[in-house]
């Protein structure tokens, strides 16, 4: 028995006979270089190269409150309920 262990754990899937005991180092990633805060650059960087757009975008509302709270009111009743 002890014959079958020491063949089966001699086999190739268990022995590793390039095994010199240290491993090989991880590569090393650079960590990529943080970009300075530009603090003059604002929203609208475009400089008026489009500012029909930016007129439109500026007109619209940002959210759809406006149409939210209209289906609120359409879906409360104006005069509460009389509790018998």
């Amino acid at each position: 028995m002890a014959e079958l262990r020491r063949r089966v754990l001699a086999s190739k899937p268990f022995s590793n006979p390039t095994d010199t005991g240290q491993k090989p180092q991880p590569a090393k990633i650079a960590r990529p270089v943080p970009l300075k805060d530009d603090s003059e650059v604002e929203a609208d960087s475009d400089n008026g190269e489009d500012d029909e757009f930016d007129n439109i975008i500026a007109a619209t509302p940002v959210t759809d409150r406006t149409g939210i709270t209209a289906k609120e009111k359409a879906r409360t009743p104006s005069t509460p309920l009389a509790i018998l």
